[in-house]
């Protein structure tokens, strides 16, 4: 049965953002919900709708210069994103008397990693990838650089801040830095995101600055107050599961689990979203068995 579905904007980091929101009069929790690099929450429509069957009220983040929501004059970085997330929980918050859940898909798993170790409002986070820049191991395992500017990350990194302060909005295609072929090998699928009117082409030099060089100390301090529970596809080529478990073993929660989804690639949650939100929301009933209000 199709889920009540509406939209509503609220200011945030400057600017104009849009929610897509799914309602279900059974719900147990709401989940807040970031998409991945260039796209919005309606591409992943499919299985949000289908995790709000399953008994929660969905908010789906258009982060800013995304999908529905304003396209700042100025280049915004991922901490606006975050920023994004952190205000569609105040909205879950104020609107919904239910524990909130944190999920996200690749750049937007960042973020909801980043996000529930930031928010003690956040019960439980379901994030589809992190990662910890810190690493060496990062830009060696995700990004597409060549062998040679891995050796010279550092000085490399550092002329890019520079030239991010000169030519902040400069456009910098995905393809640039990440290799298409490890995001999905379906290219029709990859055809069928790329044509959609509401995905963006490009971010701008200071936005991929900001997601190659942010930090985030909250993952590894031990001050995070949520519970996690982290997203692995075993198929996924873009942050292979090596990786993952790496990651994994760094970050400090008060309680965390791998959570493994044998045969699924990268774009899990787009290319077989009724499967996925059926994975997905077991566990996070699972997890809500231990929330107290």
């Amino acid at each position: 049965m199709q889920q009540p579905y509406e939209e509503v904007q609220i200011s945030s980091a400057g600017g104009r953002i849009t929610l897509s929101i799914w309602e279900t009069a059974q719900a147990r929790a709401t989940v807040v919900f970031i998409p991945g690099s260039l796209m919005h929450p309606l591409t992943f429509a499919g299985f949000l709708e289908s995790l709000c069957s399953f008994g929660f009220n969905i908010i789906g983040v258009h982060p800013i210069g995304h999908g529905k929501s304003d396209r700042p004059k100025k280049a915004y970085t991922i901490l606006d994103i975050i920023q994004n997330a952190k205000d569609a929980v105040t909205y879950a918050a104020s609107h919904y008397d239910l524990p909130i859940l944190a999920s996200g898909s690749s750049q937007g798993g960042i973020v909801a990693a980043a996000l529930a170790a930031q928010d003690r409002r956040i019960f439980a986070a379901f994030p589809h990838n992190a990662v910890l820049t810190e690493l060496s191991e990062t830009a060696s395992s995700i990004s597409r650089l060549p062998k040679l500017l891995l050796k010279l990350y550092k000085p490399a990194v550092g002329w890019l801040r520079f030239m991010s302060k000169l030519f902040p909005r400069l456009p910098v295609p995905l393809w640039l830095y990440l290799d298409p072929r490890r995001i999905s090998q379906d290219v029709s699928l990859l055809l069928a995101i790329g044509r959609d009117p509401l995905t963006i082409k490009s971010y701008s030099l200071k936005f991929v600055v900001s997601l190659i060089t942010q930090t985030y100390p909250e993952l590894t301090d031990a001050s995070a107050t949520s519970r996690l529970y982290l997203l692995c596809p075993t198929q996924d080529m873009l942050f292979p599961l090596a990786y993952s478990e790496l990651v994994f073993s760094k970050i400090k929660f008060p309680h965390k689990e791998m959570v493994l989804l044998p045969g699924y690639g990268h774009l899990f949650m787009v290319s077989d979203p009724v499967q996925a939100a059926q994975a997905i929301s077991a566990k996070m009933l699972e997890a809500l068995s231990f929330a107290t209000i």
